[in-house]
């Protein structure tokens, strides 16, 4: 008799443990974002799949860590849900404006029953808050005119527009063919830039003397850190600037007729670009003279490149004049 009893009660608790076997939901989650920012928003998608016996129900509840604040679901009914099916659902949070960067979490506790019994599934999403750093040049000065061969000093703002706190910040200047940098002034390190934060920086920079004339880029380079000094970050800005050159006109007589007083010829002049800019649209007027009719008065050259000339003939009609030289 004792024997029978036993057997019995090994047979409905290997009964019990097969129905517990057969009793399995699965929960996964996905975030719609690895990375949350103070004041965003984010949401936790789920897929629970009943990979057992048939459930009912099913009710999920979350409750948010710090500096998180749900939004919607924070309580979802799914109800019955049958063997091999599955469902979706959604909770919608949003990271709180002054959260420091951090990894909080999304606790979900998910209860089901199979005939009297009840279940439990416990899951912690991590919720990953980062305040990013953000550095941009702004109020970009020069102390002068760049031309070439001068030396000038190259000011602005680095402003950090982020929301998180950038720590060692190295600035520094791209070698570049058109401008100088000295190592010693060419770089500056910066232990920490707070959110809305500039520090002004400014630069002696040499104006190359091979350096193209017109509108160049100087590439400022940058490389810090966040907060945590966990993520680096490079970057490289560009300043627009223009540089201008020297104009330097040599004029000279390059031939001219044997002239008598009341009698007509002509000379050529030479007009030389000695300076180091390009003159566009260049017009020569000729001034009027009492001793001569002179025959144009306005030519235009054209573009006359740095280290090039342009020779013009003039006509000129000489008055009643002594021998001599005139201008």
């Amino acid at each position: 008799m004792k024997k029978i009893f036993f057997m019995l009660i090994v047979f409905l608790f290997l009964i019990g443990l097969a129905e517990a076997a057969s009793v399995s939901l699965n929960v996964a989650w996905q975030l719609s974002s690895n990375v949350t920012k103070p004041g965003g928003y984010s949401t936790i998608y789920l897929t629970i799949t009943n990979t057992g016996t048939d459930v009912s129900g099913i009710v999920i509840t979350s409750t948010p860590g710090p500096y998180i604040k749900i939004m919607s679901g924070s309580k979802i009914e799914l109800g019955d849900l049958p063997a091999t099916y599955s469902q979706q659902a959604s909770i919608s949070i949003k990271a709180d404006e002054n959260a420091t960067t951090t990894t909080s979490y999304v606790y979900l506790e998910v209860v089901y029953y199979y005939s009297s019994s009840q279940y439990k599934k416990i899951l912690y999403v991590p919720i990953t808050i980062k305040r990013d750093p953000i550095l941009q040049i702004e109020n970009v000065n020069f102390s002068d005119k760049l031309k070439p061969g001068n030396t000038i000093s190259l000011s602005f703002d680095l402003k950090n527009e982020g929301l998180g706190d950038a720590r060692d910040i190295i600035v520094s200047l791209t070698k570049n063919s058109n401008f100088i940098a000295s190592e010693s002034s060419g770089e500056f390190f910066i232990n920490s830039l707070g959110s809305s934060e500039y520090k002004k920086l400014a630069f002696p920079i040499t104006v190359s003397p091979d350096a193209s004339i017109g509108t160049i880029t100087i590439p400022i380079e940058l490389s810090y850190y966040d907060e945590t000094r966990s993520t680096s970050y490079s970057d490289t800005k560009e300043i627009g600037a223009s540089v201008s050159g020297n104009y330097n006109f040599v004029t000279t007589v390059d031939s001219q007729d044997i002239i008598t007083s009341e009698t007509t010829g002509s000379v050529t002049i030479k007009i030389a670009n000695a300076g180091n800019q390009e003159a566009l649209h260049l017009i020569i007027n000729v001034i009027k003279s009492d001793n001569f009719d002179i025959n144009p008065t306005t030519i235009y050259v054209g573009n006359l490149k740095s280290d090039d000339y342009d020779s013009e003939k003039l006509s000129l009609k000489v008055g009643s004049i002594d021998p001599g030289l005139y201008p």
